[in-house]
């Protein structure tokens, strides 16, 4: 028969080390969307398409899904409880924007956001 030694001691420290990582990284998975992330994401997504886009000469909308945001392609996803109110396809072309503004409601407390995308250069604004 074998016998076995210090094998308690590394199963202890294997366990350890994993529910470590498990608790490390269940707070930002489960992490509840504000506002702040879905301004963070516009910013980053709108200003990576753009550049992508505006170097291959192409036009790219912008628009309100039910309960995100797509610009282009990608899919930016809105806090809970928020879905789109009113939209408008916005085109964002090298040199032009046809402007319009994007309205979100809250479906709880009936609080209301806006994204206005301006006319021309395509600068925009939260309210």
């Amino acid at each position: 028969m074998l016998k076995r030694s210090g094998g308690v001691l590394v199963e202890v420290m294997v366990v350890c080390l994993l529910l470590g990582a498990y608790l490390a990284i269940t707070p930002v998975v489960f992490k509840q969307r504000t506002w702040q992330d879905v301004y963070q994401e516009f910013d980053h997504y709108l200003l990576a398409v753009r550049q992508s886009r505006m170097l291959n000469n192409k036009k790219m909308n912008v628009l309100g899904g039910q309960t995100s945001i797509l610009i282009g392609h990608v899919r930016i996803k809105l806090p809970v409880n928020w879905h789109v109110k009113k939209t408008k396809v916005i085109q964002m072309r090298p040199g032009a924007t046809n402007g319009g503004t994007i309205y979100f409601e809250n479906i709880k407390t009936k609080a209301r956001k806006k994204l206005v995308i301006q006319l021309g250069g395509g600068t925009y604004a939260w309210r």
